[in-house]
């Protein structure tokens, strides 16, 4: 029984070719029809006029857009963490403590719950650590939004290439 993935593992080719793709580049202009070359997991060549290597595995990117890194769609990366609320807890038939108000005074008329007046811009703590993490991850991109309540407001996408998280 572990033969048979460990003999599968070696099947596996060592050039893929992704041909056909919208490619969105760094530093360079949209490729609207192009190729990506990926030798032994590293990108080898990226171009509209890249040629098919031999013996490479072929997936074809029509009608898709390859991006340089990627997206997390959902996070709360930036924000500080919510502070526990014992005196919420009780309050709320033990189901959990309720959401903390932000750091600074609230002054809603809405449910901690309910917050559809934040915006992810005021309450944003940019964290160079943790921006840069994500980043060495491969993350690019990031949407951030508040992590509790029913209607959480206005959520900021965050570009984690710059050099200045705070900027």
């Amino acid at each position: 029984a572990v033969a048979l993935p460990l003999a599968a593992q070696t099947n596996v080719p060592a050039t893929y070719a992704i041909t056909n793709a919208r490619i969105v580049t760094m530093s360079g202009p949209v490729i609207d029809k192009g190729s990506i070359v990926i030798r032994d997991g590293v990108i080898a060549a990226v171009g509209a006029t890249i040629a098919t290597p031999a013996g490479a595995r072929v997936i074809d990117g029509a009608g898709l857009t390859v991006y340089p890194g990627l997206i997390d769609a959902y996070s709360t990366l930036g924000l500080p963490a919510p502070a526990a609320n014992a005196a919420g807890a009780a309050g709320r038939g033990g189901r959990g403590a309720a959401p903390a108000a932000p750091a600074a005074t609230r002054l809603s008329n809405y449910d901690p719950g309910l917050q559809p007046e934040v915006s992810v811009v005021d309450e944003l703590a940019p964290d160079g650590s943790a921006f840069d993490a994500a980043h060495a991850a491969g993350i690019t991109t990031a949407l951030t939004a508040v992590g509790t309540g029913i209607f959480r407001g206005q959520a900021a996408v965050i570009d984690l290439a710059g050099d200045d998280p705070a900027a």
